[in-house]
């Protein structure tokens, strides 16, 4: 029965196609959870701002201001995922942009 289960997992695991989910402009992308006392993504793929404060990375998400440490645990929920930073323009963070491999 045992063996089973695992060929089912394995054969699963191989038809998995990953999705990233994007929160429609205007929905919140992240939530605020009291309990842990960390906001968590509401989908895989995140828009936001990267601003500072008195030197000190700051970023902004749906106007919310996370500090590094809360961003931080805000990335914690997705850990052992993997993640791709693409900075543009802050006029374009929800536009997909070109991505060419080269070196700068």
């Amino acid at each position: 029965c045992f063996n089973e289960v695992v060929q089912s997992q394995r054969q699963l695991a191989s038809q998995f196609e990953h999705v990233a989910v994007e929160i429609p402009e205007g929905s919140p992308q992240i939530k605020y959870f009291g309990q842990t006392d960390q906001w968590c993504l509401r989908g895989d793929v995140l828009r936001c701002l990267i601003d500072d404060e008195d030197g000190q990375p700051v970023i902004v998400i749906d106007d919310q201001e996370l500090m590094l440490e809360q961003f931080g645990k805000l990335l914690v929920t997705h850990a052992g995922w993997g993640m791709r930073l693409v900075v543009v323009p802050d006029d374009e963070i929800s536009i997909s942009p070109k991505i060419e491999i080269r070196e700068p």
